[in-house]
This record gives structure tokens, C-alpha cells and sequence, in this order.
């Protein structure tokens, strides 16, 4: 083996080696890395709310402590109204699950004549599955376990906020001691590239947090228009979950068609439900995303799936949605430094298919004639 040989080996062996611990140090410093991860993303989106509040003569201190508070106050309002809708599923949950039984038994009525299965079995098993998963996630969960998790979660929400205002109140001297690092002569340079890194990544955040704000609106009034019991939480799960490019969408579309037929599972409301979907899609595509968010960091679709994937694995569920602005603040990095150009062009869209197809074609016409 010749030393270039050699020299490849030992390289990819300390990446691999360096990965791995990477991950597994990050994996086991969630409850550190967690909160801080979350309260400077949560910073970057409240900069434009600070900037605004300077203008209207606000003390640095007091606009940074209003937009935290303001943010304080709409994330108690989203948890209170959230906590009622999931205390109204709770409390019509046996009407609900004597529903979703009678639609059971009609599909496998309907199996059963398709297949021969005998009925009494699919159900018997189906409801020994559904009461025994019911009674391990109700009446598994004692005091003892929900009362330190609900601290703990306390603890972290609180410390997410004060995070949030030391982060923008000392802004400035984070950047200051980055460029410190940079020699003199390309100081300059330097400070110009976090500048512009720092502007498309606040516009990108705060039009992201701004996107999904109006696909909740949307689908609450599409989905009450229809009918569908609980709209507010459902279009709320569902805007969170668009974050996560396909999938996030399939499964809002699913959760929808589930409290459909929680409500009354009538052929009229799942129709409802998927036109509603469908009105929504065509508003986030065409005209919510180019004007909201801009083509500024358009994610590559498969590396942003294995972002998800990676932070789903890494940090669960908040990982998942934490991952996309993340990821997308990582492009904004590499397109901006010129020897890692290369990694921000392997994040994006760009050369990803033969060229220009129709549905981007008819997008970009109804992008312009919006904007005319």
C-alpha cells in the first residue's frame, strides 16, 4: 500500500471516527444543547420585531425584552388554546372512539366480504391491540412520571427566553469575536460576509415563522368551514408539520382525514378536507412561499429529507423540525464563504433536474403576475 493510499484511509477513518462521536455527543447533550439551539434560532426570527421596535425610539433593552415578551405571550396563548382543544378530545373521547368503531367494523364488514376474513376476529383483535395500547399511554402515565417532566419542560421553556434576550443583547459582541479570528487586512471582507449571512437568514426564519402562521389560518378557517371539530388544533399540527418538505403534508392531510371521520366521516367532509389541503398548497406554493420566504435558500429535497431523518434521530421530534431552518442557515453560510461554496450548491436546487419543467414554468407565471 503506497503512502497516498494510506494517507486516504486514516483520513476517512478520523471523519467516520469524528461523526460518530459528534453525533453521540450531541445526542447525549439534548437537554443542554436543546434549549440553546432553539433560543437562537427563536432570536434570529424576533431581530426584524427588535429592529422595528429601535425605530419607534425603544432603549436597546426594552425592544429586545418587549419582542421576547410579545413572543412569550403568543407561544402561553398557542399552549392555552392547544391544551383546551386536547382537553375537549379527551373528554367526547368515548364518543369519538364509539365513532371511530362503527367505521371499523364497516371497513371490515367490507373485508370480510372481499376477503372471507371472518369479521369477529378482525375486530377482536383490532380492539385488544387499540385497549391495550390505550390503557399502557393513559394509565401508564402515574404522577410520578408527568410531574418531573412537566417541570423539567418548565425549567427549559423558561430558560429558552432568557437565552433568547442574552443572545440579541450581546449579538454584536459574538460577531465582533468571530472577527477577531480573521486577520486585519480581510477583517473587512469578513464582516461584510456575516453581515449578508445574518440578513437572508433573518428574512428566511422570519418568513418561515410567518408561513406557517398563515397555513394555521388557512386550514382553521378551510377545516371549520368543512366542519371538522378541533380545526384550530389540526390546522396547528399541520403547519408545524409542513416544515418537513412531503412528508410533513401527508401526514397533516392524514391527521385532517382522521378527525374527519372522528366528526362524522361523511364522503362530503373528507372531499371537504382534501380541497381544503389542496387551496391551501396552491397558496403556499405560488404565492405564500416566493413572496413570504423568497427564493433566497431553496433547499435540495433529498439532502433536506436526510436532514429531517438525521434530526429526528438525534433529538426526536423537535429535532425533525429543528433541522430545516437549521439546515438552511448552513447554505446561507457556504454560499457566502468561497471555499465552501461547493457544500451550499450541494444543499440547493440548483442543475437538480433536465431543466425548467412545466409545473415550475406555470409557477413562475403566476409568481409574476402576482408580483405585477
Amino acid at each position: 500500500m503506497n503512502q497516498q493510499a494510506r494517507q486516504i484511509i486514516i483520513f476517512t477513518t478520523l471523519i467516520i471516527l469524528g461523526l460518530t462521536f459528534l453525533f453521540y455527543a450531541i445526542i447525549k447533550a439534548k437537554p443542554f444543547l436543546m434549549p440553546i439551539s432553539l433560543a437562537a434560532l427563536l432570536a434570529m426570527i424576533l431581530l426584524p420585531v427588535e429592529k422595528k421596535l429601535r425605530q419607534w425610539k425603544f432603549s436597546k433593552s426594552l425592544s429586545i425584552l418587549v419582542s421576547d415578551l410579545l413572543l412569550l405571550g403568543f407561544c402561553v396563548g398557542i399552549f392555552l388554546v392547544v391544551g383546551a382543544q386536547v382537553q375537549s378530545i379527551s373528554e367526547q373521547w368515548p364518543e369519538y372512539e364509539e365513532k371511530l368503531g362503527n367505521t371499523i367494523e364497516q371497513v371490515q364488514e367490507f373485508v370480510e366480504n372481499k376477503t372471507g376474513i371472518s369479521q369477529e376476529k378482525q375486530i377482536t383483535k383490532f380492539r385488544d391491540a387499540f385497549s391495550s395500547q390505550s390503557e399502557g399511554s393513559i394509565e401508564g402515565e402515574t404522577v410520578k412520571t408527568v410531574f418531573p417532566k412537566l417541570i423539567s419542560f418548565s425549567g427549559n421553556f423558561i430558560l429558552v427566553f432568557i437565552y433568547i434576550f442574552f443572545f440579541m443583547y450581546y449579538r454584536q459582541k459574538f460577531k465582533n469575536t468571530i472577527l477577531k479570528f480573521i486577520d486585519d487586512d480581510k477583517r473587512e471582507q469578513a464582516s461584510g460576509i456575516l453581515i449578508n449571512i445574518s440578513k437572508v437568514s433573518q428574512q428566511y426564519l422570519f418568513g418561515r415563522f410567518l408561513l406557517i402562521v398563515f397555513l394555521a389560518i388557512l386550514y382553521t378557517i378551510g377545516l371549520s368551514i368543512v366542519g371538522i371539530k378541533h380545526a384550530l388544533l389540526v390546522s396547528f399540527l399541520a403547519a408545524i408539520l409542513s416544515l418537513i418538505p412531503y412528508i410533513g403534508n401527508v401526514f397533516g392531510i392524514v391527521l385532517a382525514l382522521f378527525m374527519s371521520l372522528l366528526t362524522d366521516g361523511t364522503f362530503g367532509t373528507i372531499i371537504g378536507v382534501l380541497i381544503v389541503f389542496t387551496i391551501a398548497q396552491f397558496f403556499e406554493s405560488y404565492i405564500l412561499e416566493p413572496f413570504v420566504v423568497g427564493k433566497q435558500v431553496e433547499l435540495n429535497p433529498v439532502v433536506t429529507l436526510i436532514g429531517v431523518v438525521a434530526g429526528g434521530y438525534v433529538w426526536g421530534i423537535a429535532g425533525m423540525v429543528i433541522a430545516i431552518p437549521v439546515m438552511g442557515i448552513f447554505k446561507v453560510i457556504f454560499d457566502n464563504i468561497p471555499v465552501m461554496k461547493p457544500l451550499g450548491y450541494a444543499l440547493d436546487e440548483e442543475d437538480a433536474g433536465e431543466g425548467e419543467g412545466w409545473f415550475e414554468k406555470m409557477k413562475d407565471r403566476v409568481v409574476a403576475r402576482f408580483k405585477k
